[in-house]
C-alpha cells in the first residue's frame, strides 16, 4: 500500500512539472512561423486589413485583429506550428 501511494505522489508531481512545463513550451521559441509569415498571409486574404499587432495568446494561437472590406472588426487565429487560418470570429 505503501508503494502504491508513493507511486501516485510521484505520478502528481511528475503531472505537475509537465504541465508548467506545457506552459513554459506555449512560447514556441525558435519554432514557431515568423510573425511576418502570418503578416502575409493576411495580406494575401481579400478585405482584411490588419488593425493590432499579431500575438500569441494563452492559448498558444496567433490572434490578429482584423477588419474586413465593410468596416466590421475580426479575430483571426492562425496555428503557430504551420501559419494556417484555424478560424476566426467577430470583435
Amino acid at each position: 500500500m505503501k508503494k502504491l501511494v508513493c507511486a501516485l505522489a510521484t505520478a502528481g508531481v511528475l503531472f505537475t512539472l509537465n504541465a508548467a512545463y506545457a506552459d513554459d513550451a506555449c512560447m514556441l521559441q525558435g519554432t514557431a512561423v515568423p510573425v511576418s509569415q502570418i503578416q502575409s498571409s493576411i495580406s494575401a486574404m481579400t478585405g482584411y486589413t490588419l488593425v493590432k499587432t499579431i500575438k500569441l495568446n494563452d492559448d498558444c494561437v496567433y490572434k490578429a485583429k482584423v477588419k474586413d472590406a465593410s468596416g466590421q472588426e475580426w479575430k483571426l487565429f492562425f496555428d503557430p506550428m504551420t501559419g494556417n487560418l484555424l478560424g476566426k470570429s467577430k470583435d
